[in-house]
């Protein structure tokens, strides 16, 4: 057995630490009827098992290349869109599609968030001819 942790494992030892530090603050806090957690209890404990959950699918989305390429590709969209620079972020995917070799599922991800794009910023000829590669290149 190894005596380093998985990232998973890591994870999991991290928000359970998180839950029990998150109780233990509450616990001082409004008490129901024989000690029973109160209403602020409970609803810390549903905002945790809710964020459990979402970390979880998380994880496992994120060990799969193709989400985690989507996960990146959106990521990358919304940092442009912070700045308020939706535009600059079509040549920064195109450098990657142009890396991505014969990796049809990322390419195809790729080029649909290319057809958001241009479709956002007014060039809906550009659009539809990543949507005519899509259907190019998943033809074959």
């Amino acid at each position: 057995m190894s005596m380093h942790p998985t990232p998973k494992r890591l994870t999991t030892w991290v928000i359970a630490l998180v839950i029990c530090l998150g109780l233990l603050a509450v616990a001082g806090t409004s008490r129901g009827q024989h000690g029973m957690p109160g209403e602020a209890e409970m609803h810390f404990i549903k905002l945790m098992d809710q964020y459990l959950n979402l970390s979880d699918r998380f994880v496992a989305l994120a060990g799969e290349p193709v989400s985690a390429a989507y996960l990146a590709i959106e990521g990358i969209v919304e940092i442009y869109e912070n700045r308020g620079e939706k535009a600059r972020a079509i040549p920064h995917l195109q450098r990657i599609l142009e890396r991505q070799g014969d990796d049809r599922a990322i390419r195809t991800l790729i080029r649909f968030k290319l057809r958001d794009l241009y479709n956002e910023t007014g060039h809906s000829d550009k659009a539809l001819e990543e949507l005519d590669r899509i259907i190019e290149e998943n033809g074959r």
